[in-house]
């Protein structure tokens, strides 16, 4: 996928072969392809190249309704948002980043910087605590009841708004030794008075019993001052324990904080201090190595490059702080790879991006025959010499020559003598067979190698056949005036299924193979 023509243009920063080997070691990449892909556009991103490759179809990148998707965005030119004011300045090596994400649509700024919530740049006034934004001047609900309502009064200025009850509490009630009581009324966020004892009675439904309580006379309470809160936090009004008076306290919004965000090879550092709502923050660098060429590098990591000229640079990122960058010190080596291969061998590239230089793999068989001649054999090529089977086989480590001693059948020469026949060698010289002329067809046994394709046995196998004399004339007919001629053919009178197993040398792998042979043989008309 890396090496598609969509991501050419970084392939000579980022090269996919490195790419792969390195990430082909973590499952989670292999098994999501587009999660590996945004890593090497990431990687490209450092180098400042800029790819479009995501789709609808195709590992796409899904923002909001309000928002569209951009390939390439530059992390000096962050988005505009409602917190523009409460940043600092951006490091300037932010410059030389790409990042992809979704922009806001024309009229439309980000709520916040880590947030993906376009909204219009008139709702910027107030967020309240469920970090919805809010226009200047507008009301709604903060409770599920919908009886407690706020206000956005003024930039990051959110007051609790009255709801528009009647006064619930009398002046006075009629009867000595009553007190006005606040009740549900048909309106669930007003209440209404009744004028009644301060003592309450309640029954329940498995005691006869009365219970009792008394009811908390809010008039009785003492009138609290409003405390004066700072801009980063907000008024709360609540009740302690069980009093029925309200109390009035400061409480932080974390919401209000600004947010910073580092640079290359830094690191954010929070120090909280007991008379903020929000920690002091400032970017640091980071204990890493930072290189122009490679980028951030983490203590222990070792990076390996092998130039065109066959010198291998390797980089190690070591835990020795430079004191005129406070960044950790790289240390650098170059090895030339000075590998000369034989003929039958090519050189092959390390597997492991530890390691500097190749190796040389056996590509062909090279094999010096007794009159001191040398040839080169292909993978699966077999030859007889020096009174030896040779053959060339393909292994994973390359190839491989496999030599085995010729095995010859027993030759018995007073029986070969006694059917006329004559020993002559076979197997360029190796062996001797018996030769018969002359000989009654009948079954004989031949020794061979049986090959199919790429395939074939691993000795050679003892198979039948039929060979051997049958009659033949040429009879003049008076009857006719001319000749008859007849002949017959030694051939098999039925034939047998059998079974051989064949050696693949490409796979390594045995398969069965079917051969027929003769069950008798006999003098039959042609």
């Amino acid at each position: 996928m890396v090496s598609n023509r969509t991501f050419s243009a970084c392939h000579r920063f980022v090269p996919p072969e490195s790419f792969c080997e390195l990430w082909i070691r973590d499952t989670k990449y292999v098994q999501q392809p587009c999660v590996a892909l945004t890593v090497y556009v990431a990687m490209c991103h450092k180098f400042h190249v800029c790819i479009e490759w995501r789709r609808s179809d195709y590992c796409p990148f899904l923002c909001s309704s309000d928002s569209t998707y951009q390939a390439c965005v530059a992390a000096c030119e962050p988005p505009k948002t409602c917190q523009d004011g409460m940043l600092g300045p951006l490091d300037p090596e932010q410059c030389q980043v790409l990042g992809e994400g979704c922009v806001c649509s024309e009229g439309t700024i980000l709520h916040r910087r880590h947030s993906a919530l376009c909204i219009p740049k008139d709702k910027c006034a107030c967020t309240d605590s469920t970090g919805v934004p809010r226009a200047l001047g507008e009301t709604w609900n903060s409770s599920l009841s919908g009886c407690c309502q706020h206000q956005c009064q003024a930039p990051d200025t959110i007051v609790p708004v009255d709801l528009d009850c009647p006064d619930p509490r009398p002046e006075s009630c009629p009867r000595f030794g009553e007190v006005a009581l606040l009740l549900p009324t048909e309106d669930p966020c007003c209440l209404g008075t009744v004028c009644g004892h301060r003592l309450l009675t309640h029954f329940q439904e498995d005691s006869c019993c009365p219970s009792y309580s008394c009811e908390c006379d809010p008039d009785l309470c003492e009138a609290e001052q409003l405390p004066s809160c700072r801009q980063d936090q907000t008024l709360i009004a609540g009740r302690l324990g069980d009093s029925c008076c309200t109390s009035y306290f400061c409480m932080c919004e974390s919401f209000r904080c600004p947010q910073v965000q580092c640079g290359l090879g830094t690191a954010l550092v929070q120090v909280w201090s007991p008379d903020r709502c929000c920690p002091y923050k400032s970017c640091v660098k980071a204990p890493v190595c930072l290189s122009r060429e490679l980028g951030v590098m983490q203590p222990g990591q070792t990076v390996v490059e092998l130039s065109a000229d066959g010198v291998c640079h390797t980089s190690h990122c070591t835990d020795v702080l430079d004191p005129l960058t406070s960044f950790y010190q790289i240390n650098t080596t170059s090895v030339l790879c000075d590998v000369h291969c034989e003929a039958n061998q090519e050189y092959e590239h390390p597997r492991d991006l530890a390691a500097c230089c190749g190796s040389c793999r056996n590509v062909s068989c090279l094999f010096t025959f007794p009159n001191g001649t040398t040839s080169l054999f292909l993978p699966g090529a077999s030859w007889i010499a020096d009174c030896a089977r040779h053959h060339c086989s393909s292994t994973p480590l390359g190839a491989v020559l496999v030599r085995s001693p010729i095995s010859c059948p027993q030759l018995n020469e007073t029986e070969c003598a006694k059917v006329g026949g004559s020993v002559v060698p076979s197997l360029e010289g190796c062996c001797r067979t018996c030769k018969e002329d002359g000989r009654s067809c009948k079954k004989v046994t031949i020794r061979m190698t049986i090959r199919k394709n790429d395939c074939r046995s691993n000795t050679p196998v003892n198979l039948v056949s039929c060979d051997g004399r049958c009659p033949s004339a040429s009879i003049y007919n008076y009857n006719i005036n001319t000749y008859a001629r007849f002949c017959k053919c030694c051939r098999e009178v039925g034939l047998q299924r059998r079974s051989v197993q064949l050696f693949c040398a490409t796979n390594a792998t045995w398969v069965p193979y079917t051969v027929q042979e003769p069950t008798d043989c006999a003098c039959q008309w042609s």
